[in-house]
Parts: C-alpha cells; structure tokens; sequence
C-alpha cells in the first residue's frame, strides 16, 4: 500500500518528518513483535511452565478473564485443557489481538477478545468471571490501583487472580538472557536470531515507554491486600523460572 501525504502546510517539516517516521517505525516493531512473538517465546521452557502452572491455579474455573492476553497463548491452552472454560481475552494492542482473534475463531463458542486498556475495563462486566489471570502484563498498567479495583469489581465473590512475572524479577534483560542460552543450548538460536533480536527490541523500547513501571512483588502484594484481596500463595516457580501470586476476592 502507499500514502500520498501533502505537507506544504506543516510549517515545522522536519520535525514532522521525523515523529513521522518514529510512528511507522514504532508500528512496525509492533508488528513485528506480535508476528514474532509465539515462535520465540514459545521455545522457551521458563514461559510454557509459566503459563502451565498459572492454568492449575484456575484449572476449575468456568468464566475466565485473561488481562494483557497478549497473542492468547494462556486462553488456548486453557479451552484444550479444560474442556467446560470460557475465556473473555482483553488486550489494548492490536497486533497482538489479531493473533488471539485467529486462536478465537478456532474456540468460537468458548474464546472471545476484547479490546481494551487494563487501566479502564469499562468494557468489562461486573461480578462475572471466577477467575482472572495478569500474566506479565501489570507493568505496561498506568494505573495500577485502578487495575486492581476493577479486577475486583469483575470477579465473583471468592473469585481468584493469578498474577506473575515469567522471572522472578521481571526485568527485561534476565528474560531475554534466559530465553537466548536455552535456544542456543537448543541449537535453535540461529534459525531464530533474525525474531529473537525483533522480540528484544521491542522489549527495550517498551521499558522505556512512560507507561512501563517495574513493580517490586512486595509492593503487588501490598497493593492487593489494600483492593480487598487475600493473598494465598506467592513463590517462585522451581529453576527460578518465573514468579506466581494467588489471591482471593473477600467480599466488603
């Protein structure tokens, strides 16, 4: 496709030129990164038990709300595992939903996606779902307070959320170490290098978007408890793969 654009009326031109190009440059790497992102990622053992060991922590439940669903990895293996779940998928990137809307045409009748920023959830209904996961999605959340009051509101009474980080600290550079020695003690970083470089790209730019706040687990675990939530469980998973929290809705 081609855009024919006319600027003669833009009076400061070269600096609309170049937030021009960082746009389509940004927009790209979000391509990229969604098109790329399972063929990575899902090399990687750390993310599969990841995702397998947040699925046992929700496993019985029936109406599931997967916040930063992302490509919706975690909604699929949830509708092969469990055969009576339905999966309400939210994310607000676009490229990453059109991959959850291919795995959702698959599920018709059990995955569904919205689309939408996890500081709102306006589109979100209340008192619905007995479970919610936020699986390596909170520190992309603006308002995390917010988030938390809102995932209350949705969840039933008793209702669990299942938050984590696929590492333990959730810092960038740990998970993208990590997945690099397990591919190349795979003999699989070659063939993925051209994705694993468009991945970590996209991983830096991210953390240094004004969204994207690093949160201490202490202060998730304080932050729940203050949004009216027990925490039951919180560890890390063997191998120092990643970090799990469970918690549990308390009615007001």
């Amino acid at each position: 496709w081609t855009i024919v654009l006319n600027i003669n009326s833009v009076g400061r031109r070269h600096e609309f030129l170049a937030a021009l190009h960082e746009a389509i440059k940004a927009a790209s790497q979000r391509t990229r990164y969604a098109a790329t992102y399972e063929a990575v990622y899902g090399c990687y053992s750390g993310y599969r038990k990841f995702l397998r060991t947040a699925f046992q922590m929700v496993k019985d439940s029936k109406q599931i709300v997967d916040l930063g669903c992302g490509t919706g990895r975690f909604g699929q293996l949830v509708v092969q595992k469990s055969p009576f779940a339905k999966v309400t998928m939210v994310d607000r990137d676009k490229e990453m939903l059109r991959q959850a809307r291919v795995k959702a045409e698959r599920y018709r009748d059990r995955l569904s996606v919205v689309r939408q920023d996890l500081s709102e959830l306006m589109n979100v209904p209340t008192d619905k779902f007995d479970a919610a996961v936020c699986l390596s999605s909170h520190d992309g959340i603006a308002n995390f307070s917010g988030f938390l009051a809102n995932v209350h509101r949705m969840l039933q009474s008793g209702g669990r959320l299942v938050m984590g980080h696929i590492t333990p600290s959730g810092e960038v550079a740990e998970l993208m170490d990590a997945i690099r020695v397990e591919l190349e003690a795979k003999d699989k970083f070659d063939v993925l290098k051209t994705q694993f470089h468009q991945i970590e790209e996209y991983e830096k730019r991210k953390v240094l978007s004004e969204d994207f706040r690093l949160l201490a687990t202490d202060e998730i675990l304080a932050q729940l408890k203050q949004h009216g939530f027990r925490v039951d469980q919180s560890f890390r998973l063997p191998g120092g793969k990643g970090w799990l929290a469970y918690a549990v809705k308390m009615d007001s």
